[in-house]
């Protein structure tokens, strides 16, 4: 009875499906609001939802109308401009764009080379790749699992998958690398963005792990460049290894 009344004026939510207690949607950005929820959830006496809605960047013009992701992360920059007060030669680039490029131009060369990233297009400087190839290029959002699983998918059709994925988020998809490619001795070129300390990324995104948990995988290499010319061997050998493959490298220039 009770839920048949709540339908007439709401519309059912998985979390109530759940039987969770369901509070919300409240404004992100209205702390008022906010206390007030938290307050009534206090009084719950079981689990509780409180969903909250809120805008990346909001009160700061240049995040708020960033498209592509580039306040996703950012270094000191001038908050009347928004431009970088990176002090960085323009003559470097990170290692990540070093790939990517690298990348690229193996696409030109190979039709069956795929690009995966679960939801790092820009903070893996994937942009090119996913301007031109749009065919090979494929975001498949936060779902690391996925990514890897869909790479083995394309190993088995005679494809060859780059993987584009950060060090600290690569943990989610150990089952599956071990399972889904190693087990089966399926080659995948993993490419282990933000490898190391990544410094203002915080320590959610320390990439401190991520040998630990390759090391032990069967039929599996582990590589890091020296530099852009070794990163480019590397990348040409890996792609021909018919290995697990992966290429580690730091958020640095």
């Amino acid at each position: 009875t009770k839920n048949a009344l709540k339908s007439l004026f709401y519309q059912s939510n998985i979390f109530e499906d759940l039987s969770l207690e369901y509070l919300g949607p409240y404004d992100g950005h209205n702390i008022k609001e906010l206390e007030k929820a938290f307050e009534s959830a206090k009084k719950l006496e079981k689990s509780v939802v409180i969903h909250v809605r809120t805008k990346k960047g909001k009160g700061y013009k240049f995040a708020e109308e960033d498209k592509i992701g580039y306040w996703h992360g950012v270094g000191p920059f001038d908050i009347e401009t928004g431009k970088s007060l990176n002090t960085t030669s323009n003559e470097l680039i990170s290692y990540s764009e070093c790939i990517s490029n690298h990348l690229e131009k193996e696409m030109e060369n190979n039709k069956d080379i795929i690009a995966i990233t679960p939801a790092m297009i820009s903070g893996s400087k994937l942009n090119n790749i996913f301007n031109k190839f749009k065919d090979r290029a494929i975001d498949l959002g936060i779902n690391e699992e996925h990514a890897v699983t869909f790479a083995s998918g394309l190993s088995l059709n005679k494809k060859k998958p780059f993987l584009s994925i950060y060090s600290t988020f690569m943990q989610r998809s150990y089952d599956n690398l071990n399972n889904d490619l190693a087990r089966m001795n399926l080659p995948l070129v993993v490419g282990v963005d933000r490898a190391g300390l990544s410094g203002e990324d915080g320590d959610t995104h320390l990439g401190i792990y991520d040998v630990e948990i390759t090391k032990g995988l069967r039929n599996s290499v582990i590589a890091m460049p020296l530099d852009s010319n070794d990163a480019k061997n590397i990348l040409n050998l890996a792609l021909n290894s018919n290995k697990l493959f992966f290429i580690r490298y730091p958020k640095e220039n």
